[in-house]
């Protein structure tokens, strides 16, 4: 028992002995590191992604190395270690590394991991900056092409696009991994800048990537619109909706089918594509899209389907907002919904982006008011447009339209009014202004106004195209002046009733020869 107890107090001892020797033994190998030592130690961490220890490492063999190229390097990696961990002090690290050491072979690599950085924190122009102040030559073949894809997407992505051709230009040639991305970049950049044809060809290099197999399509397609290739297009477009692969842009597929059969005049067609585009499309289609689905429907007598889009253009102050405002009222008058067209044809007359609808929307938009019973209106808007259009093709139908709106409202005085102060020089205003004296030369003897009246079938008969009001006025004059006890007057009145009508074809004959 004795010697057991003894034993175990003997390893105890012998124990902690050890373990201070050891402690003491690793104390005085940290504190006698050599410089080597935080050297190898440095490279270690860098290739383990640990930035904060390997900075410390070569901090400390910059105090205590004495290698040039390992201090050089040293300095390198603590620039680079900052970088990685996107330390503020990094752009600093790394061009006093550069300025110190221009012709160091890592000085372009520091370039080029800033320039790295900057580019994934999309701050293009100073990623343009750092991968300008690097040597390619200085960087592996892998370095350099990424370096100058990067380059030319920096000055893509700022629309510098004559600079980002250059690199992506070069690079499209290359066997390599940016050989598709750049004929992708290239045939966008081409495109922008009418080059179809080079831009065709870009996108059909880039199609041959599974990736861009997915998004070309629809660039193609762009392309033979732009060139007008409409059958190709259809053909193509086609093909590829029918493929098993789904493209990654399928509204603007849709879009430019749409858009081309339209332009074919396959309305059909058209409404099919650009139905489904309205419908896909995240963002909406824009109002030109909607106006063309609304004009293929009306083509197609959809007059429900064509208003419901054209109600959505409509509210444009421009070009289109007139046309669609012009088409609704075409298709409500259609629909027998005369309020709703009038409405629309006038908002269309409002405008003058196009001459020819103005003064069309203006005729038909008082035609509807006079329909609806609006006789002022319709009085109004005829007017002006009589004003307006003196050469309209329209002008004896609008003049016979105010004159029945006249008419309809009993305004005979206002009506005589407007003849009277536009000269009466046509047929037709002779023959408004003949019917407007009558009637209201009739409400005056109605009135017991006679000598009034007399005077205002005067007036009537001063442009006798109408035989019968001529007949009519006679009459009624006689009857004026027989009330008024002017006999002699009254029977030359009657007389001239005979005269207009000798073979007696009229009831006013009979009626004269009872007066006399």
């Amino acid at each position: 028992m004795h010697f057991r107890l003894y034993f175990l107090f003997l390893s105890f001892t012998l124990s902690g002995i050890l373990t201070g020797h050891n402690a003491a033994f690793a104390q005085q190998s940290l504190r006698f590191k050599g410089p080597e030592k935080y050297y190898i130690d440095g490279n270690d961490f860098v290739l383990k992604g640990k930035y904060q220890a390997a900075i410390y490492e070569f901090q400390q063999y910059l105090k205590k190395g004495k290698d040039p190229l390992k201090l050089a390097d040293a300095e390198y990696y603590i620039a680079y270690s900052s970088v990685q961990l996107q330390h503020p002090d990094a752009e600093y690290k790394v061009e006093t590394f550069a300025k110190n050491h221009p012709f160091h072979p890592k000085a372009s690599v520091a370039y080029y991991e800033l320039g790295n950085f900057k580019y994934a924190s999309g701050k293009y122009p100073e990623a343009i900056k750092y991968y300008k102040k690097l040597y390619f030559t200085q960087l592996s073949k892998k370095e350099a092409d990424e370096a100058r894809f990067k380059l030319g997407y920096s000055h893509f992505a700022m629309q510098n696009f004559d600079e980002a051709y250059t690199y992506f230009n070069d690079l499209k040639r290359k066997e390599g991994e940016f050989k598709y991305a750049s004929n992708y970049y290239s045939g966008y950049i081409n495109f922008e800048k009418g080059e179809y044809d080079r831009a065709f060809y870009d996108f059909q290099r880039a199609e041959e990537n599974e990736y861009y197999a997915n998004v070309v399509p629809a660039l193609l397609i762009k392309v033979y619109y732009r060139q007008e290739r409409y059958d190709e297009l259809l053909e193509y477009g086609e093909q590829v909706l029918e493929s098993t692969k789904r493209p990654s842009n399928i509204n603007d597929i849709y879009l430019y089918l749409g858009e081309t059969y339209f332009v074919k005049g396959q309305y059909k067609n058209a409404v099919e594509y650009l139905g489904q585009y309205k419908i896909s499309t995240k963002s909406g289609a824009s109002k030109p899209v909607l106006y063309r689905l609304a004009y293929a429907h009306m083509k197609l007598s959809s007059r429900n389907e064509a208003i419901k889009n054209f109600e959505s253009v409509a509210v444009l102050d421009d070009t289109l907002g007139q046309l669609a405002s012009f088409y609704l009222g075409d298709l409500y008058a259609q629909n027998e919904e005369y309020q709703y067209a009038a409405n629309a044809y006038s908002r269309a007359s409002k405008y003058n982006f196009n001459r020819a609808i103005q003064e069309e929307a203006t005729f038909q938009s008082a035609s509807m008011n006079y329909a609806l019973g609006n006789n002022k209106s319709a009085i109004e808007t005829l007017k002006q447009f009589q004003s307006d259009y003196p050469n309209a093709a329209r002008q004896n139908e609008a003049l016979e339209l105010l004159t029945e709106a006249f008419f309809s409202a009993s305004n005979y005085d206002a009506a005589m009014e407007y003849f009277e102060q536009n000269n009466i020089r046509s047929e037709k205003v002779k023959s408004a202004y003949q019917k407007a004296a009558f009637f209201k030369a009739v409400e005056l003897f109605n009135a017991e106004k006679f000598a009034e009246a007399v005077s205002v079938f005067d007036k009537s008969l001063q442009y006798p195209m109408n035989e019968n009001l001529v007949i009519r006025a006679q009459y009624w004059k006689g009857e004026a002046y027989s009330i008024g006890k002017k006999y002699d007057m009254a029977i030359g009145a009657y007389g001239n009733v005979f005269n207009n009508d000798p073979g007696g074809k009229t009831p006013y004959y009979l009626m004269s020869r009872y007066g006399i």
